[in-house]
Formats: structure tokens, sequence, C-alpha cells
């Protein structure tokens, strides 16, 4: 067996002990042998960091605004964007690279309306630009668990980009009707602790994204 094909395959048996699912017992390993993927995987970190401080300050508008439907929307965004950055955070652990806390954005908050064009278009992009794009940079390399929690995070985006795209359907002429129905019919939002898929209702059986078992989803609480 060639020596990046053992480097790789105890790499990967070495997220068991990071908590990362699916990956069994633990070995090192060393960032610069994998150095596309440490890279990919800090852009992915401080992306998914930067959406969640986003989210957090959406949140807190949208509450003061009085959408409260709105703001438990970006409170559930925030938490899938955040266990993004921890899976990544995770993995880079596992190749032996220091992790430096991120710093916090200076985000520019408007309207709750224009926040929710602005979601809209970072979930765009993150599906159409951003994660395909590092999704083909790690083809180079080929390190398993950094393309699959990479593909986790984008399936979760897009999970989001749906979602935003129900209210703006209607948002543009009618911003306040959709607004206060998303009030009264919200529901609850669930993050599968795994993947960071978020739905409204947990699946009967398994993740939608990445087939763990459905105890993995855990219930966000609405911002009070």
């Amino acid at each position: 067996m060639a020596t990046s094909q053992m480097t790789r395959r105890r790499f990967m048996s070495g997220l068991a002990g990071a908590g990362v699912v699916g990956a069994r017992p633990v070995f090192a390993s060393d960032g610069e042998t994998f150095p596309v993927a440490v890279g990919v995987l800090r852009q992915a970190r401080d992306r998914e960091m930067m959406l969640y401080y986003r989210y957090v300050e959406y949140a807190r508008h949208a509450k003061l605004e009085g959408y409260n439907g709105i703001a438990y929307l970006f409170t559930a965004f925030a938490a899938a964007e955040f266990l993004h950055a921890q899976n990544f955070n995770k993995i880079l652990t596992r190749l032996g690279v220091e992790i430096e806390p991120a710093s916090k954005p200076d985000v520019q908050v408007g309207r709750t309306k224009a926040n929710l064009l602005t979601a809209a278009a970072l979930e765009r992009e993150d599906v159409d630009s951003f994660y395909p794009a590092l999704l083909g940079r790690l083809k180079q390399e080929q390190v398993d668990d950094a393309v699959t929690f990479v593909t986790y995070a984008w399936l979760s985006e897009k999970q989001h980009r749906a979602m935003v795209g129900k209210i703006l359907k209607w948002a543009p002429s009618f911003f306040e009707t959709v607004a206060k129905k998303i009030d009264k019919e919200s529901g609850q939002y669930f993050v599968c602790q795994s993947c960071g898929s978020t739905v409204n209702q947990v699946p009967a059986d398994l993740c939608v994204v990445c087939n763990q078992p459905v105890a993995s989803y855990r219930k966000i609480e609405a911002p009070v």
C-alpha cells in the first residue's frame, strides 16, 4: 500500500476520537501531507463562521422588529452553520493543524426583508459556486472525510436556500403578510448534530443528508 493511502486511512480512522460521526479508532496525521484539504477546510470554516455571526445578528434584529418566525429561522440557520464550522475544525485538528479562533466580522444589518434577501444571495452562492468549487479542489488529494463533510455542508445549504426561497417567493410585494403567516405557522426547526441538516420535521428513520439515525437531530429553541 502506498504511503499516501496509509496516511489517508489512518486519518479517517482518527476522526472518531474527535467526535466526527462514522469514523473509527484514533491515529495522528500531518496537515503538511494534505495542504489543499487544509486550505479548503480553513476556507469553509471561515465561511461558516461568517454566516453564523451574520445569522445570529439577523435573528436578533428580526426579533426586535417583531418578526418572530423569521428570527427563529435565522436562529436555526445559525446553529447549522456553527455545527459545520465545528466539523471542519475537528478534521483540521486530526490533520495536526492548530485551530485559531475565528474573528467576529462586522455584520451590516438592515431591515429584516433586506436581510432575507442577503441571506438568499449567500445561500445561493454557497450552493451554486462556493461549495462546488471546494469539492473540485478536494479531488486533488482525496481526503475522504474532508469531501464528506464539505458535501454535508453543501447539502444543508441547499435546504437553507429552499427555506428562504419559499419566503421570498411572495415577499417582494406581500412581505408583511408573509411574515405574519410565518409567525403563526413556522412550526419547529431541527438540526442534525452530525451534518447540520435543517428541517421542520424530523424524518421517519435517518437523517436526509448524512443517513445517521434521527436521534442526531436536536430541536432548536426559538429565540426569546
